[in-house]
């Protein structure tokens, strides 16, 4: 019977503090669920901010690779134009090298028949002159083709200049022979066209039958 009496107390106050109080074990229960709640939504937030983070350093490191990568290619950019500036200068310099000398090659030919032209227009007249600068010297040519064949036009003057200076009487048949087989070994030598050594023979073994007469004449 007192059993029965303490419970019925401790069930009355029981009722009296959830009456007064509410009722402990649901508000504990409602504030550990709250507590949880919280500490769920923290750490969701905590991932979230740090997916975040994660997300704004991969794309810092993104644009930090790109600029990167556009700073390489700008600069792979600027030094391809440099190097095709450099080349096209150069080329011009060269080109520029080449004319220059093709230029003083035909200017010291030019210089030498127009000296020695009273001499020469009986044998090589200046049509002649400017055929084969036309032909052998131009710009069209490279600069090594065309000085060479300076060289070999002053080599061709000089012997019709010899054959001119030649054309003093010889002491004997022998002597104008002499000179005969000296230049047609040289004319033969030029290193020129085939129709052009042809053509200084044969004005060779003119000048050669005129001389012959000339000596036999003195010989009479």
């Amino acid at each position: 019977m007192e059993i029965l009496i303490v419970l019925f107390l401790i069930a009355s106050i029981w009722s009296l503090v959830k009456l007064m109080f509410g009722d402990p074990w649901s508000r504990a229960t409602r504030a550990w669920k709250a507590s949880a709640a919280a500490r769920a939504e923290a750490r969701r937030q905590q991932v979230a901010n740090a997916h975040r983070d994660s997300e704004h350093r991969r794309e810092m490191e993104r644009l930090r690779e790109a600029g990167h990568r556009d700073r390489l290619l700008n600069e792979q950019r600027r030094l391809a134009q440099d190097e095709s500036q450099l080349r096209a200068d150069l080329q011009k310099r060269q080109a520029a090298g080449e004319q220059r000398r093709r230029n003083d090659a035909r200017a010291q030919c030019e210089t030498y028949f127009s000296i020695f032209e009273p001499e020469l227009r009986q044998r090589y007249a200046r049509s002649h002159f400017e055929l084969y600068v036309r032909t052998y010297m131009s710009d069209a040519l490279p600069a090594d083709e065309v000085e060479a064949r300076a060289v070999q036009l002053l080599e061709i003057l000089e012997q019709h200049r010899a054959v001119n200076q030649a054309a003093e009487p010889f002491d004997s048949l022998e002597d104008l022979a002499a000179w005969y087989v000296e230049q047609k070994e040289k004319i033969l030598k030029l290193p020129v066209e085939f129709e052009y050594r042809a053509e200084h023979l044969a004005r060779l073994n003119s000048v050669y039958a005129e001389l012959s007469e000339r000596v036999l004449e003195q010989m009479s």
